[in-house]
């Protein structure tokens, strides 16, 4: 073979042009890479949005809780009505306490429900 009859490949030199190279490279890489990337994003995305979600209700539910506590504390403190009807008549007693928007204590709703005296 003469030299003349040589084929020249030095185009197809990828190390030639070294700048070409590593842009090809790097364009392979971004592309490669980019799926990943975003699919991480998002997911930190979505985590920060649960995390959030989550704060959120905590709080609603400190506040839930302050709440009840207090009403609970409330209504522990207040003095409850008895009933005042002289008749020993459950339905009087009971009636009693519905007029009055009072809640009776369970002691008293056993000795409004017993059975009367009879004398």
């Amino acid at each position: 073979m003469r030299d003349e009859d040589r084929i020249d490949l030095s185009p197809l030199d990828p190390f030639v042009e070294r700048a070409r190279l590593d842009r090809a490279v790097d364009a392979i890489l971004d592309r490669a890479a980019s799926p990943v990337e975003v699919s991480l994003a998002a997911a930190r995305a979505r985590r920060a949005l649960s995390n959030e979600i989550a704060a959120q209700g905590r709080r609603a539910l400190l506040a839930a809780c302050a709440a009840a506590a207090a009403a609970w504390i409330l209504v522990s403190a207040s003095p409850r009505p008895r009933a005042t009807v002289a008749s020993r008549d459950p339905i009087d007693v009971l009636s009693a306490w519905a007029e009055n928007g009072g809640v009776p204590h369970g002691e008293d709703v056993l000795r409004a429900l017993e059975a009367p005296d009879v004398d």
